[in-house]
Parts: structure tokens; sequence; C-alpha cells
């Protein structure tokens, strides 16, 4: 697998590909992970049984990214006898150098796209860099095929010009949770719970506003770290939201307590690719309040789109969180819908079918030998 970060850096991509790498070694296929070196990590480590590679140490900025792609161009050439397909998180530079890495060392490559439009993969590369539009054609050209997390995922797909038999939609996956749901503390206060990176695609801000609103005794605990945190420490302190907390990045057991003990979870994001933390907060049975995005309301399914995915207006959110403070009855209902509709996105099946589809590719590469 590739990687840009890995653990123990905390994002919603970096959970996702260290659970698949767990799952997939306890189906007994090898997994190694190549990503970039950040400051004071080692080189090389073992994190549960997942071989870490970084590279692209000692650098900055630009020049760490050419190294990075350097780097991990040689490491597949010289080490293409170790593996038998290449898995890469994200359409980035990095997936550049390992097609055309992976195209001399005859290994076949998916690449698992993590954004949807306006933020596509692809369209991103070329935004960003002098020559994102030949890194994205030359991805486009020798990946074998491409992960859509989502149905609007494979629309991007399917409108930046790769071709359909190319495109496979497995979703991100969960882990069936056991974790019993403890008895709050104060029955009568809404708790509320956000799980996400502190940056402005994650829109915080209008959760701020909400809750600055909000009639009914509450608390709101905003888990994870960002550069925006500054930004929202101000926003609760000229608000007076006392009763809302940054709490950083915890342990993850410790994030699925929090999601135990909360009546709601909220997600105000404006782009999403698949948002892992709304997955688990399904799979424990809290309440999702999310925004009518298309890949929220593919996690949802059409029933609980139409109760839970919002439009991006504080007087709707409003109301919504006052009927299901008002309605615990309600809240649990949603609550056992949304834990059962979660059991789709099955880490274990996830992890099978990428099994199946990393055989196919194996004796199609064998086949044109």
């Amino acid at each position: 697998m590739i990687i840009g970060q890995y653990q123990p850096v905390v994002g919603g991509a970096e959970r996702q590909a260290a659970k698949l790498a767990k799952k997939l070694l306890h189906h007994n296929v090898k997994v190694d992970v190549l990503t970039i070196h950040r400051r004071g990590q080692k080189i090389t480590e073992n994190i549960d049984g997942v071989h870490v590679i970084r590279v692209a140490k000692p650098s900055f900025g630009i020049l760490k990214i050419y190294l990075a792609m350097l780097a991990t161009f040689f490491y597949i050439l010289k080490n293409k006898a170790r593996y038998s397909c290449i898995h890469i998180h994200s359409a980035s530079y990095l997936a550049f150098a390992a097609v055309i890495a992976a195209k001399l060392a005859r290994l076949p490559v998916i690449i698992k796209t993590v954004s949807s439009a306006p933020r596509f993969d692809l369209v991103k590369l070329e935004s960003e860099f002098f020559l994102g539009r030949l890194y994205a054609r030359q991805i486009v050209a020798h990946a074998a095929r491409f992960i859509a997390i989502s149905p609007q995922i494979a629309t991007d797909m399917r409108h930046y010009g790769i071709t359909e038999q190319r495109i496979i939609t497995i979703p991100n996956g969960v882990e069936p949770t056991c974790l019993e749901t403890p008895q709050k503390k104060d029955p009568t206060v809404l708790g509320l719970i956000v799980i996400a990176r502190l940056t402005e695609l994650k829109n915080i801000s209008f959760i701020l506003d909400v809750v600055s609103n909000l009639t009914c005794p509450y608390t709101l605990a905003i888990y994870g770290e960002g550069p925006q945190r500054i930004e929202l420490e101000s926003m609760i302190s000229e608000k007076a939201l006392k009763n809302v907390r940054l709490m950083g990045n915890v342990p993850e057991q410790a994030v699925y307590e929090a999601l135990a003990a909360s009546d709601i979870f909220l997600l105000s994001s404006t782009v999403e690719g698949l948002s892992n933390a709304l997955l688990e907060a399904m799979s424990i049975g809290v309440v999702p309040i999310v925004t009518n995005i298309a890949p929220n309301c593919y996690a949802l399914g059409d029933r609980l789109s139409a109760t839970c995915c919002l439009p991006l207006e504080k007087s709707i959110w409003l109301q919504k969180l006052l009927y299901y403070y008002q309605n615990p009855e309600a809240r649990k209902l949603t609550g056992s819908l949304v834990r059962e509709k979660s059991k789709e996105f099955s880490l274990d099946g996830v992890a099978k079918r990428y099994i199946a589809l990393y055989e196919t590719l194996v004796r199609e590469v064998a086949g044109h030998a």
C-alpha cells in the first residue's frame, strides 16, 4: 500500500488504510505500507503487524515532494519481486511515481480516490502542481483499476474519462462494535459529538453557530486537530460556548467510548469521500445529523437520508436537534436503524472484495506475460 501519511498521523484516510491493512493480514494477505517520513518518525517500523517504510528524510517543502516521488519510484523497482499488486490510497503525486515504476516492474496498480467533486483527486492534482495534468494523465493511462468509495466518486471518474470497466465501487469499511451504550450522567442534556479534522472543509464553524442558538441543554465535544484550532477556540470564546470542548486527538478507543455516550453525531462538511466517522457513529447507533451531500446520503440510504441529511440552514439543524431532544424514543429508533444500515459497510466484506480484486489483477498480468 502507498499513502501520503500513515499512523501515528490520525485522519480518516489514515485510519481506514490502517484498518484495511490489519484486516488483510487477518486474511493472510501480506501488507507493507510505503509512506512519507514526518519529523520524529522512524524510517521503518512494525505497526500492528504491518511493515511501514517511510521515505524522503530529511527534506522540506517542494524538495520533499520530489524526493518522495523518486524514492517511491526506485523502491518499487528495487523491490518488485516482493509484491504482487500495488494499492494506492489517493490519486496523488505519489500515485504518478508509483504507476510509472509499476509499469516498468509489470505490477498491477489499483488507485482508491478519496474525495468527490469539486475536490476530486485528479482535478485537485491538476490544480496543485505545475505538471499536475501530466501526472493525472499518466495515472489514468496506467492504473489497472480505480476504486470509488461512493457512487458520486464513480460518476466523477466517468466524467474525467476513466472507462467503466476500470471503475470498481468499494466503500470504506467499518468494524462492528460491541460497545455498550453507557448510562449518561444527565439524560436531560443532549450530548453532541463531532469527529473531524479542524479544517475549513469540515465547516465546524457552522455547528458552533447552530449550538450558539440551541435552546435545550446540551454538551458538544469536538474530537480532532487541524489548522483551524485557534480560530475555533476564538469563536467558542467570543460566543461564550461554555458547553463546547475541543478534545484534540485521543486514542481510538476513547473516541468510540465518547461516541457511545453521545446522542447525536454532527457532520457539517461541504465535501466528503465517504466519512469514516459517520460510518463509525452509525455502527454504534448514534443518530447522525449531517449535510445532504451525495456521499452522506449514500451511507445512510434513501430512508435515513430523508431524516438525517440536511441542507446547511441553521434553522433546519436547530429544529432537528430540538426534535431529537424532545423525542428520545425517535432518537432510539433512528439509532437502531443506522446501526443496522452500517452492516452494509462491514470491513471484513470490504477486505474480501479487495482480495478478490488483487487475485483478478494478478491473473490478468500472468495472462499477458
